[in-house]
């Protein structure tokens, strides 16, 4: 079906870059491979998309824990800027 609507577009899939993931509650269950003329895409549940965390689910969750995480990391890094007494305004 994908890869039909690809054709009548002029588009090409590309199996080796392209997921495949069904997002909602009470989506269909994807197979773990999902067949189309070119080869077949693989059916992901979490992933890493530009930087953000993209689930099935539609849950932020993990995505806020890892911000807040790398945040967190960050302002750790600055320990030593915050404990300088000599830079108090």
């Amino acid at each position: 079906m994908v890869d039909f609507w690809a054709f009548e577009m002029a588009m090409c899939i590309n199996v080796a870059k392209t997921k495949i993931m069904s997002i909602g509650k009470g989506a269909p269950q994807l197979p773990v491979n999902t067949p189309i003329h070119s080869g077949s895409m693989q059916g992901v549940k979490p992933f890493k998309y530009l930087g953000g965390i993209v689930n099935s689910q539609a849950n932020l969750q993990k995505e806020a824990d890892a911000r807040f995480a790398c945040g967190l990391g960050t302002f750790a890094q600055f320990s030593h800027v915050w404990g300088n007494h000599h830079l108090l305004v």
